[in-house]
């Protein structure tokens, strides 16, 4: 999906209030009430993508730059067979996360159907190139909280306890429509770095079609599988770890945070 990294005045008696309730029983939320927990700041990051053998097919590296309230991230993965899986997120953070541009290319021959998608949330429109076939531009009614280039970022800044969030997200095809994507905990689970054994939490995103697509899918096999996401728990959370496909109908890989080799 997107990158691995990721006080304020006195509260009053009220907002206290509300934090308490908030830590006390699990809340569902929806994209739009993501605050900004967490600033996001520059950045610099290696990763790797291994597929179900945990052999690495791709070497990835992340750079994201600040600019005011103007953040732009880009990942970048190299495949070992010449594919290149290149996305640049700009967006605003001010009190909550908005999407500004996500432009997306996915090429070479890792990917069946290559393409280059750019979602212009700002001027309401999506330009996509398949191929070698001409780009074309399609005009659409995204909402502010449009999570493409974001998820990771969102799940990062979740308030503690929240047991479930939907966030609209822009399926790149032919034919892009808007999904839900529906991000709940899965649990607790255990990494090691070096000697020291770290805890973190484990969310499941499930892709909600609806309507009539949404009630057939399943039944015809055309439910996209799961993604699971770890992260990492203490005063900056972080992603460690993305389990999913990169494109529709593609094997399940693994992204990681890459440390170096000497």
């Amino acid at each position: 999906m997107e990158g691995m990294l990721i006080p304020g005045p006195l509260w009053r008696t009220s907002a206290r209030i509300i934090v308490f309730v908030m830590l006390a029983y699990p809340t569902r939320l929806s994209g739009h009430s993501i605050s900004v927990r967490i600033p996001e700041g520059f950045s610099h990051g290696y990763l790797v993508l291994r597929d179900v053998k945990r052999t690495i097919i791709a070497s990835g590296e992340l750079t994201q730059t600040v600019r005011g309230k103007r953040i732009t991230s880009r990942i970048v993965y190299h495949f070992r067979d010449g594919s290149v899986d290149d996305e640049t997120t700009v967006f605003l953070q001010d009190g909550s996360f908005r999407l500004v541009q996500d432009r997306h290319t996915k090429k070479g021959p890792s990917f069946p159907h290559p393409y280059t998608a750019t979602i212009d949330a700002t001027a309401q429109q999506v330009i996509i190139q398949e191929g070698s076939k001409p780009a074309e531009t399609k005009h659409m009614d995204l909402p502010n909280d449009l999570s493409n280039g974001l998820v990771l970022t969102s799940m990062r800044n979740l308030p503690p306890n929240t047991q479930e969030v939907e966030m609209p997200y822009l399926a790149i095809s032919s034919k892009p429509r808007i999904v839900k994507l529906t991000i709940s905990t899965e649990g607790e689970d255990k990494f090691r770095v070096g000697t020291l054994f770290q805890t973190t939490t484990k969310y499941v995103i499930k892709v909600k079609l609806g309507g009539v697509t949404g009630a057939v899918a399943p039944m015809i096999g055309q439910q996209p599988p799961d993604f699971h996401v770890w992260v990492t728990r203490g005063v900056v959370p972080t992603v460690i770890r993305v389990d999913g496909p990169l494109y529709e109908g593609g094997p399940i890989w693994s992204s990681e945070l890459a440390s170096a080799v000497w």
